[in-house]
């Protein structure tokens, strides 16, 4: 996929990726009670861990809207790419699969499921201009 020199869906789509990304780093480094907070917390206990998590998270969300304004990349790119991808999908499996399947009800996990699926799908489509 290449760039253009307008607006496109995938600027729209990368952009809000990086938003959502960095804000969720960034209520992961505040502790702040949020859906953002909740998901790092699906890491348990281990503050360690958590803090990484988030500060990859706010990384990549930064990079995802600064690579639209300013050629950023390198190697860095693709391995900035995949961690989220793994933790994104980690975060998937750790709190729809392990901690709550199927809950509250069908529909409400299935929509959970469907907006997560969603930006493992976005992420991975804006990775694909970089790898």
């Amino acid at each position: 996929m290449g760039r253009s020199n307008g607006f496109s869906s995938f600027f729209f789509l990368q952009i809000s990726l990086g938003i959502y990304f960095a804000i969720l780093g960034i209520n992961g480094l505040a502790n702040y009670n949020s859906r953002g907070a909740q998901v790092l917390r699906l890491f348990g206990g281990n503050s360690i861990l958590n803090l990484i998590v988030a500060i990859v998270l706010l990384v990549a969300g930064i990079f995802l809207v600064a690579s639209l304004f300013a050629p950023i990349g390198g190697s860095l790119a693709p391995i900035l790419y995949i961690a989220v991808i793994i933790i994104w999908a980690l975060v998937i499996v750790m709190d729809l699969f392990l901690n709550g399947f199927l809950k509250p009800s069908l529909l409400g996990w299935l929509s959970e499921l469907a907006w997560r699926v969603a930006l493992l799908s976005g992420t991975w489509i804006v990775s694909r201009k970089d790898m």
